[in-house]
C-alpha cells in the first residue's frame, strides 16, 4: 500500500513586524535601551570632538596668519634696510668715481701740459 505521499503541512506564517518588535524586546529587552543610550553618547561625543576639532583648527589658522603677517612685515622691514644701504653704497661708489675721475683729468692735464712744455723747448 501506498502512503499518500502528498501530507498538507501547515503553513508558516511570516511574523509581521510588531511580532518581531516583541519578539526583540522579550530577547532583548534592556539591551536595546542600553545601546541607544551608548549611542546617543558616542553621537555627542563625536559633535563635541568636531567642534573642538574645528575651533583649534580656526585657532591655528589665525595664529598661521599673524605669523604669516610678522614675517611679511620684517621681511619688507629688512627690504628696505638692504634698499637704503645699496643705494647708499651706490652714491658713494659715484662720489668717488666723480672724485677719481676728476683727479685723473687734472693729473693728465699737467702730464699733457709738461709733455707739450718739452716738446716746445726742446
Amino acid at each position: 500500500m501506498e502512503e499518500n505521499q502528498n501530507p498538507q503541512s501547515p503553513q508558516v506564517q511570516q511574523p509581521t513586524h510588531g511580532e518581531i518588535t516583541t519578539i526583540r524586546d522579550i530577547l532583548m529587552g534592556g539591551h536595546i535601551n542600553q545601546y541607544e543610550s551608548q549611542f546617543t553618547e558616542i553621537r555627542n561625543s563625536f559633535a563635541k570632538n568636531d567642534a573642538d576639532k574645528d575651533a583649534r583648527f580656526k585657532a591655528l589658522e589665525e595664529e598661521m596668519n599673524q605669523r604669516f603677517n610678522a614675517l611679511q612685515t620684517d621681511m619688507n622691514s629688512r627690504f628696505d634696510k638692504l634698499e637704503a644701504l645699496l643705494t647708499e653704497n651706490i652714491q658713494r661708489l659715484n662720489e668717488r668715481i666723480n672724485t677719481v675721475s676728476t683727479s685723473d683729468k687734472a693729473d693728465l692735464g699737467r702730464l699733457l701740459a709738461e709733455v707739450s712744455n718739452r716738446l716746445i723747448n726742446g
